[in-house]
């Protein structure tokens, strides 16, 4: 299965226009609403985690003629963006009472903190809190073909987070989300061997140092 998860609907265009009709595109952040019709129109999914967004899906289906395929994302501790558990019945409701405009393609979540082990306890708890509302929606027939909820340092400190998908963003370009990531991977191996490999550096201009002296010290301070 070929997959691009990206973060806005500009995003998503560039790479509607170099992929195959085969590979599946996510929009997992911003979209105005007015984009919405697009990323329906041409079979690209979404992130929902608000009613507004959710009704707009069905409307531009309703206009388009196609289901929109949408990820529902559900608030479980991070306390950004998804639907609590008092939201959800209200999200059933709008599912279950338009099939032929809407597929529940994913439900996912994100935890807060999972690289670092003082978080540990959170993430256990946004776990349970996650699967019980998973547990609702089924009772309620509706079944997701996806749930993801692992960014790359869950991946790597909770096994059990990965599911169908992990979505892998920090580490794709080498890096480590942190130290104590890292230290948590070799930990469990004989041979301490980094497998990532870097594939992006930052590189400045040397400083003019000449002009540099001739500024204010506190601004000198803030430039060094």
């Amino acid at each position: 299965m070929k997959h691009f998860s990206v973060f806005s609907a500009d995003e998503a265009y560039q790479v509607k226009k170099v992929v195959n009709e085969e590979a599946t595109v996510l929009i997992m952040g911003m979209m105005e609403k007015s984009q919405i019709e697009w990323a329906v129109r041409n079979g690209v999914e979404f992130y929902v985690f608000d009613l507004s967004r959710l009704k707009a899906a069905v409307s531009a289906s309703i206009r388009t003629g196609k289901r929109a395929v949408v990820h529902i994302e559900v608030e479980t501790g991070l306390n950004r963006t998804g639907f609590n558990s008092e939201e959800l019945e209200n999200v059933v409701r709008l599912l279950k009472a338009n099939p032929d405009n809407i597929e529940f393609k994913g439900l996912c979540t994100h935890f807060a903190g999972a690289e670092c082990i003082s978080n540990y306890f959170r993430i256990m708890s946004q776990l349970k809190v996650f699967r019980k509302m998973h547990k609702y929606l089924l009772e309620n027939g509706l079944n997701p073909q996806v749930l993801h909820t692992a960014c790359s340092a869950a991946a790597v400190r909770y096994p059990s987070t990965r599911m169908e998908m992990v979505r892998v963003g920090i580490m794709q370009y080498g890096f480590w989300p942190n130290t104590e990531t890292y230290i948590s991977y070799t930990a469990k191996r004989k041979k301490r061997i980094n497998p990532l490999k870097r594939i992006l550096s930052w590189k400045s201009s040397q400083l003019n140092y000449e002009l540099l002296t001739r500024l204010p010290e506190n601004i000198r301070r803030i430039v060094i």
